[in-house]
């Protein structure tokens, strides 16, 4: 299943770089109704892209057990499932560490070095005060840019591309009195304003809390902090790299630099 779900999220990128390609083609020609349905199947395939990539994940070998593995496949959100691979994760960790501290006190015991065990015993709880920090941390990226643009996400993969419906009154027996009850006019203008840079930035988050999650599993405890300062800095750079680039500039920039193209063609 992991080498299964590797080619299927490795082939799914390389969809993800070429629809963002395309888009920024409609971009340069001003083709507004063919970038709009660009954008809409780029959302699709990042959320493919998403399960297929937590598939792949908790497939990996010696990973989890068969239950944790049940587990996370039967919570219906892939927010929910995201979250719940996390909590595995850090308890894994959690669990590493412990067995680690419990070892080393049976050794100063033995060797009646007693005077070190408070210090090895600080030491673990210093280690488990920096974890919980990270696991925080990456909860707080799960939730801002995977939770809550995912309820956009839904929308289209339900095929409302133009008008988000409400769910609650899709389940209802009966019609509401009110038909403009229908639309979730919230979600309906999020699903205007959607643009492939907040997709892409949310992208390339995604990957790299998919990496941590791959580091822990691999690493455990050994050097997981500083494999998780990597990938973490990473994020945080590339989120203020593009704070301040918007979609008005991207277009704005996309077009002259077409527009220039084409003149240099005339002439």
């Amino acid at each position: 299943m992991f080498q299964k779900q590797t080619k299927n999220v490795q082939y799914l990128k390389t969809v993800i770089t070429q629809l963002n390609r395309d888009i920024n083609d409609s971009i340069r020609k001003k083709d507004i109704e063919t970038e709009e349905i660009r954008v809409k199947l780029l959302a699709l395939t990042y959320s493919a892209w998403s399960e297929a990539q937590f598939t792949q994940i908790i497939y990996t070998p010696n990973a989890f057990t068969i239950d944790e593995i049940n587990s996370m496949i039967k919570i219906k959100s892939i927010f929910g499932k995201w979250e719940k691979l996390i909590n595995l994760s850090f308890e894994k960790i959690e669990t590493y560490k412990y067995i680690e501290k419990e070892k080393n006190m049976q050794k100063l015991k033995d060797e009646n070095r007693n005077s070190e065990i408070q210090i090895l015993c600080q030491e673990f709880q210093n280690h488990n005060n920096l974890i919980k920090e990270k696991k925080d941390e990456i909860t707080y990226f799960l939730k801002k840019y995977i939770k809550e643009p995912s309820s956009i996400r839904n929308k289209i993969a339900h095929g409302q591309w133009i008008n988000a419906l409400d769910d609650s009154e899709i389940r209802a027996k009966e019609p509401p009195p009110n038909p403009h009850l229908k639309i979730n006019f919230d979600l309906t203008d999020k699903l205007s304003k959607l643009n492939p840079l907040s997709i892409m930035r949310e992208f390339e988050v995604h990957t790299e809390l998919g990496q941590i999650i791959r580091k822990i599993i691999e690493f455990k405890s050994k050097g997981f902090t500083s494999e998780y300062d990597i990938h973490m800095n990473k994020i945080k750079l590339r989120l203020e790299e593009t704070e301040s680039f918007t979609m008005e500039r991207k277009r704005e920039k996309l077009i002259k630099v077409y527009s220039s193209y084409q003149k240099q063609r005339e002439n």
